[in-house]
């Protein structure tokens, strides 16, 4: 439930984006999610 607020949050902030702009943004916020993810387990 948490994640697909967070996913509806970002996506009306990237509304608007170029795609490019938008793609880099979901790599970083990809990246340091499993950054987290892996420095928890």
């Amino acid at each position: 439930m948490i994640a697909k607020e967070i996913s509806r949050t970002i996506r009306a902030a990237l509304h608007g984006w170029p795609e490019t702009v938008r793609l880099i943004a979901l790599i970083s916020v990809l990246t340091a999610s499993f950054v987290v993810v892996g420095r928890l387990t």
